[in-house]
């Protein structure tokens, strides 16, 4: 179809994020080294779309890494097919939206310039007076290897200019598994792995999606996977407080304690200040509380530092290895928790030599991704999505470190939202 966007499970996913409230401006940008004037045919694989929802000011986006271009050419609008193609293609966003129970406002742009540069733009200068969007959702592509070394490094440009905007940020990848805005799902069930606190932005996007007719009709489940990140840290401590916590702000979930703390998994997600000094983008802006290190800010801190106000002086060690336990407590229903111990040996003594590299921090990296991935597939494989916060983008390393690590990690799930919030986010029980 000419000029129709892709990826249209992110305009889903947006409007069920909505609950009904706020204004939604979706954007589409095609690549004008593309667009060819004689022929008006545009394959749907060169649209993308941008979208905003200015409920509390998020941004959503959809397959920006298919509209990265290097051209240097002149204005995009100087011929008149381009022009009546966009106009085309605004017609059929606005069809798709609707489709989507979606109102707001729609707008088509081409560019003959990089991605990130047509992103940021519309990022900067999209809003109504003084309010604008403070979340941007982008479409997390399955297949980075496809999109060339060129496009693949635009892409993670773009999401560290969105974060130098101190916006969240959101990357779904969804397949045709994902829901649109009029089906409804029997027994869904949404799993939260709980690993960096940031702000409660990850728990409060799947309550709001439970609370959404396409989830909530029927009585979606959500799981919290609370991930213990130190060898000290108590899990039925960490259980209780999280169950305490999501009865204060009123979400309704069940808590299991996973112990990753063999891995390297805090690392992998969180800042830290010898990643952070003197850089911008995911590892904070200089002169910032996360370009510091402040580790009193929570959005930097697990979630076992969070919550386990308790800390063993011993290191805490369990018994049986990678199988679930039941942890009971004095009056208290037992506490289901998980360790990966046997799991991460296995990974290291059977996979290791499939792994890029044998030795190093990205094989290390790799091996924690690979435990985590064995998690997933365990506990999490007939979930309908699965949410958790996004991995670190490290900028002294190549581009396809963090797209390795990604596809590792998540290899064989249908639907998986990862989160990074810009550290303004907070839940609060007042509410």
């Amino acid at each position: 179809d000419c000029g129709n966007p892709t990826n249209l499970h992110v305009l889903s996913l947006a409007s069920q994020l909505k609950l009904g409230r706020g204004i939604n401006m979706v954007v589409s940008i095609m690549q004008r080294d593309r667009l060819s004037p004689a022929n008006d045919q545009v394959q749907p694989s060169n649209a993308a779309m941008l979208g905003m929802d200015f409920t509390g000011g998020k941004i959503v986006s959809t397959d920006p890494m298919l509209t990265s271009s290097s051209g240097t050419g002149g204005g995009c609008f100087d011929q008149f097919e381009i022009v009546e193609l966009v106009r085309h293609s605004k017609v059929l966003l606005q069809r798709h939206m609707q489709r989507e129970n979606m109102d707001g406002f729609a707008e088509v742009a081409a560019t003959s310039h990089s991605l990130s540069e047509a992103v940021w733009s519309a990022v900067i200068h999209t809003g109504l007076g003084p309010l604008s969007p403070n979340t941007v959702m982008l479409s997390l592509p399955r297949d980075w290897s496809a999109m060339g070394e060129k496009r693949s490094a635009d892409y993670i440009s773009t999401v560290r200019g969105i974060m130098n905007m101190d916006k969240a940020l959101l990357l779904f990848r969804g397949n045709e598994t994902y829901p649109s805005s009029n089906d409804v799902i029997h027994d869904g069930r949404i799993d939260v792995w709980w690993v960096i606190h940031d702000g409660g932005l990850l728990l409060l996007l799947p309550h709001v999606l439970s609370k959404n007719n396409v989830w909530g009709r029927y009585g979606a489940k959500i799981r919290i996977f609370a991930v213990i990140t130190s060898a000290t840290e108590d899990p039925r401590t960490l259980h209780e407080a999280v169950t305490d916590h999501l009865a204060r702000v009123r979400i309704d979930a069940s808590v299991t304690v996973v112990d990753l703390s063999m891995t390297t998994i805090a690392d992998d997600m969180r800042e830290e200040n010898n990643f952070v000094e003197g850089m911008g983008g995911c590892c904070g802006v200089p002169g910032s509380d996360s370009a510091r290190g402040n580790v009193n800010n929570n959005h930097n801190k697990t979630v076992g530092e969070v919550f386990s106000n308790y800390v063993c002086e011993a290191t805490y060690s369990t018994v049986l290895g990678d199988e679930e336990m039941n942890i009971r407590g004095a009056g208290r229903e037992s506490v289901q928790a998980i360790t990966a111990r046997s799991i991460m040996d296995h990974v290291i003594k059977g996979e290791q030599g499939a792994l890029p590299g044998n030795d190093g921090e990205q094989a290390r990296r790799l091996r924690t991704a690979a435990a985590f991935n064995r998690l997933l597939q365990q506990h999490s494989w007939r979930s309908n999505l699965v949410v958790t916060n996004m991995p670190l983008i490290r900028p002294d390393k190549p581009t396809g470190d963090f797209f390795d690590y990604v596809d590792t990690m998540f290899d064989g799930i249908n639907n998986l939202l990862l989160v990074r919030g810009s550290g303004n986010e907070v839940i609060t029980t007042y509410a």
